[in-house]
């Protein structure tokens, strides 16, 4: 059973799939196509075949950015002159096998994580195979040449069983100073070795719509450190974001995250340790009795919010026991603009505007740094109890905000 096969066709666009089945996408005698932001993937026990294969006959084709989950072969390429470049391969047994016939294929960029039998599995020769990361998978090669690194100062892959040390630089690696390459070769085979075996994995920058139209697509496909930038539209969705990414907008006022009523519409979960989200304008978490507490931003790992629009939300963010800096954003429109129920947070150079309740902290062991925000037509400004652990409040700048309620102790 195959979700999509393409025969004897060239210079196609395929994307935007998303498949449950035996062999995911297949080319045969097939040139010039464009594999790109397809979710191939089975909630099942047993693995798919195949996500992507690629006869011996389908040559000059791109397989970009795709999403790969418990499958037997992740990318199968029994042909040549291919790029497969960006993908995310999780859980499979084979990430990506190039078969004897394969040769000049170029496999770049790639995330390989947990393939239990090999991450890369070369047969071919002449392929060149480098500035991907492979996380708990292995490599294999046969006895066909093949390059696997990029050359000085670019690098190989990153492979998290690689114990080299980094205290030396250059193309010869004999210059004291660490480079982030590893000082001595991963080698595979005689045939096959990796001269600059990368220290740590390699990031990148993911384009939405262009590499991915959904945004938590891009954020599954990610690894820690990478760059999601999302360009200027509405988009109707829920993430959550459980790797430390930067998540970043072309524009507060025309990226629109919107969660269409409900929330919470950004959730930063475990096991993140930072992220940071920038640019963007989160709205659309809106009260709907029964169900309360609908949150714009909900955190419950470090965060830093900066140069964001949060409007027409039932809380706009929320901070638990964590560190966040919420900076040089627009909040209004909220009946909470910023909860604080937990934490270490740093507020600086807000502009809260008719919300309900401007701030609002109401749990113990708190620390929270308020300063240099501008309070405007909220009905209470900041609020606070007596029993929190510290509470710095500088410079703040109360316009037009109700007399009476500007500052109150819960």
């Amino acid at each position: 059973i195959r979700g999509i096969r393409v025969t004897s066709s060239n210079d196609n666009m395929i994307t935007g799939n998303n498949m449950i089945t035996v062999i995911g996408i297949s080319l045969y005698s097939s040139f010039n196509n464009t594999i790109m932001g397809n979710k191939i993937q089975t909630p099942r026990e047993d693995k798919l075949f195949a996500g992507i294969y690629a006869d011996s006959s389908s040559n000059f084709n791109i397989i970009k950015r795709n999403i790969l989950n418990r499958i037997h072969w992740g990318a199968c390429l029994h042909s040549s002159y291919n790029i497969v470049l960006g993908n995310s391969i999780k859980n499979g047994d084979i990430g990506i096998s190039i078969q004897a016939e394969g040769t000049h294929n170029d496999i770049v960029y790639n995330n390989i994580i947990n393939c239990e039998w090999y991450g890369i599995h070369v047969f071919g020769t002449n392929n060149r195979i480098y500035n991907n990361n492979l996380f708990n998978s292995s490599v294999v090669a046969g006895e066909g040449t093949n390059t696997w690194d990029n050359g000085y100062p670019s690098g190989g892959n990153y492979y998290s069983n690689y114990n080299g040390t980094d205290n030396y630089s250059g193309p010869e690696q004999n210059i004291p100073g660490a480079d982030g390459i590893g000082d001595s070769p991963y080698i595979i085979n005689e045939y096959n070795i990796d001269n600059y075996p990368l220290m740590r994995p390699y990031t990148s920058t993911i384009v939405v719509p262009d590499d991915y139209s959904v945004i938590q697509d891009a954020i599954d496909a990610a690894i820690d450190g990478d760059t999601i930038y999302v360009k200027a539209g509405v988009y109707y969705e829920h993430l959550v974001i459980n790797k430390s990414i930067q998540l970043i907008g072309e524009n507060a006022e025309t990226t629109i995250i919107n969660g269409n009523g409900t929330g919470p519409i950004i959730k930063i979960d475990y096991p993140t340790i930072g992220c940071t989200i920038q640019n963007l304008t989160i709205t659309g978490a809106i009260y709907q009795a029964p169900i309360e507490n609908q949150y714009g931003i909900l955190a419950y790992a470090d965060v830093q919010i900066c140069n964001c629009i949060i409007s027409n939300n039932d809380i706009g963010i929320e901070i638990t026991l964590v560190y966040a800096n919420i900076s040089n954003c627009t909040i209004y429109n909220n009946i909470k603009g910023i909860s604080l129920a937990g934490g270490n947070t740093n507020i600086e150079n807000n502009t809260l505007d008719n919300n309900k309740h401007g701030i609002v902290i109401v749990v113990p062991d708190v620390v929270a740094t308020i300063k240099h925000n501008v309070f405007r037509n909220n009905e209470f400004g900041l609020q606070f109890s007596t029993w929190i652990d510290q509470v710095v409040k500088e410079g703040i700048l109360f316009e037009n905000a109700y007399a009476e309620y500007p500052i109150t102790c819960l």
